[in-house]
């Protein structure tokens, strides 16, 4: 993958739990999260509202967005890194 964006890995996230694709993948993904933010992550991907996660998470619906926006982006961090390693062992 050439670019690993905030928006790029919120799609692979909603197919893979929507269609059980790749979800060894998407699991693997997960686990660089901390299990509150990780449930957080698969209910928004099941396209649960933010009010409902928020209350489950007992957390302001805000609050609940920006562990969301926070855990997308450590994956894309995370995603980058990996790829500029292969990228200098080519």
């Amino acid at each position: 993958m050439d670019q690993w964006t905030p928006k790029v890995v919120e799609i692979k996230l909603c197919e893979a739990m929507q269609m059980n694709i790749d979800l060894a993948i998407a699991d693997g993904w997960l686990q660089w999260l901390s299990s509150r933010d990780r449930k957080l992550v698969v209910m928004r991907s099941q396209n649960i509202p933010w009010k409902i996660i928020a209350r489950k998470q007992s957390m302001d619906t805000t609050t609940a967005w920006r562990h969301y926006k926070r855990s997308i982006s450590k994956i894309c961090r995370r995603l980058q890194a990996i790829d500029d390693d292969i990228a200098i062992l080519l």
